[in-house]
């Protein structure tokens, strides 16, 4: 066994081993940074982390074949050098990181300077059009904005803007995935449906960290209730996330801005194209 150990000095195996080993977790951490920014599927992570581990006993099998001779042409020296010092610290660092992370406590629900601050950061995706009619797509879109208006008066949530959360319009992307790419604790998703003088609004409050939906609920109204839905959906987030609404007497989420339906949707269908 001695023998066989300080042939694999020789052969620079455990040089080899520790490369690969910093260059795996190099990786690894590079893809978990962009698999929710270029919108990889769920199996990406598994085949990524399937060819690393694959690869591990080819390359040291490459490793004992080739010998990697040195400059002269003969085996390199089994002695420890610069790049065997190097590797030794960069593992030791990949070490400690790993251990940190999976030792570290852990809160559910935001990032770690949210949860110091106490805030709790939520994003509003686009609400799908159930119309069954694309030209009422100014509808959801409106919806969508409107509720997004309504949480950004409560003081103690965090809303992330529009434009960042409509990004993901059209797409069934995985939450956890949508909170980390946004930087939200929670979300918010759901659907419109609208035929006449009829509405339904489906809203679900999801919580990004491990996708368990807190709360859903279902308005059937007529259009003239459009702004009292608007402000029971969001007092019932923010009751289900426990938030102060910080509202005086008196005082509501959404003002009913005009009693003449037929305006408030051509003022709907005038932003949409704006």
């Amino acid at each position: 066994m001695g023998h066989f150990f300080a042939e694999l000095k020789r052969r620079h195996i455990y040089r080899v081993a520790a490369a690969y080993a910093v260059v795996a977790w190099v990786l690894l951490q590079l893809f978990n940074n962009l698999a929710p920014i270029m919108k990889l599927p769920d199996w990406a992570g598994t085949l990524i982390l399937v060819l690393l581990i694959g690869g591990f006993p080819i390359i040291l099998l490459f490793a004992w074949t080739l010998q990697f001779a040195g400059t002269n042409g003969a085996p390199a020296s089994a002695n420890t050098s610069r790049l065997d010092w190097t590797l030794i610290v960069a593992l030791s660092l990949v070490i400690a990181l790993v251990s940190y992370e999976q030792l570290a406590p852990r809160t559910g629900g935001g990032t770690a300077q949210q949860q110091q601050a106490g805030v709790i950061s939520i994003a509003v995706l686009p609400l799908a059009n159930l119309s069954g009619d694309v030209s009422q797509e100014f509808f959801s879109d409106g919806m969508t904005e409107e509720i997004n208006g309504a949480l950004a008066k409560v003081k103690d949530l965090r809303v992330i803007a529009r434009t960042s959360a409509f990004q993901f319009k059209g797409q069934n992307p995985d939450v956890r995935g949508v909170g980390q790419a946004l930087g939200a604790s929670h979300l918010i998703e759901g659907s419109v449906r609208k035929a006449g003088d009829r509405v339904r609004i489906t809203a679900q409050l999801v919580r990004a960290g491990d996708g368990v939906q807190l709360w859903s609920e279902n308005y059937d109204r007529n259009l003239t209730d459009i702004f009292a839905i608007q402000e029971e959906i969001a007092q019932a987030i923010a009751a289900s996330l426990r938030v102060p609404l910080g509202l005086q007497q008196g005082e509501n989420l959404v003002s009913s801005r005009t009693a003449d339906i037929e305006s408030y949707q051509e003022y709907l269908r005038a932003r949409a194209l704006f």
